[in-house]
């Protein structure tokens, strides 16, 4: 018989960067659901986050907070996403990544990337084999020369591997 007790053990977060500089460039890019330019905050991705814990920067996206909209107040999409009740889990995690994914490569499109942050790649959207054989995508992280101007080219598939292959020969 297995004895059930009320022993807790603590479980290991991921190690969470936060970034003022990241999280005031994303404030300055439309709504990532309705493209609405002003009342932007910065919001943390919902996965992995935990009472007083927020996940990475890195995976957070500018949402509209509360506004006037013809008229009326509207709580925004900051509201929306993560606290309407709107969206099933499974939804609200999709979107979440869909628009970190999005707005990690408009912040590397406009050479607004942090020099101290690493760049995270979503290698399910980069089009990096994904190892795992689970369904969570893999955050991989990768390191790049910030003397180069990443802004030469856009951000595509091809370009994110790139620059992947340009940080592995750099270890």
């Amino acid at each position: 018989m297995v004895r059930i007790d009320d022993t807790v053990t603590a479980s290991p977060k991921e190690n969470v960067l936060t970034s003022l500089i990241y999280q005031a460039r994303v404030r300055k890019l439309p709504c990532a659901r309705c493209g609405i330019v002003n009342f932007i905050q910065f919001c943390h991705s919902d996965e992995g986050k935990g009472i007083g814990i927020k996940t990475d920067d890195r995976r957070g996206w500018p949402g509209c907070g509360l506004h006037l909209e013809g008229g009326k107040m509207v709580n925004g999409c900051h509201w929306f996403v993560g606290t309407s009740g709107e969206l099933k889990r499974e939804e609200r995690r999709a979107l979440e990544a869909q628009y970190s994914s999005e707005t990690r490569a408009k912040i590397l499109q406009r050479g607004e990337w942090p020099k101290n942050l690493p760049i995270w790649v979503d290698s399910n959207d980069a089009g990096i084999p994904d190892t795992y054989s689970n369904d969570t995508p893999v955050l991989r992280e990768i390191e790049v020369n910030h003397d180069t101007p990443i802004n030469e080219s856009p951000v595509t598939p091809s370009r994110v591997r790139q620059l992947a292959s340009r940080a592995s020969d750099l270890q």
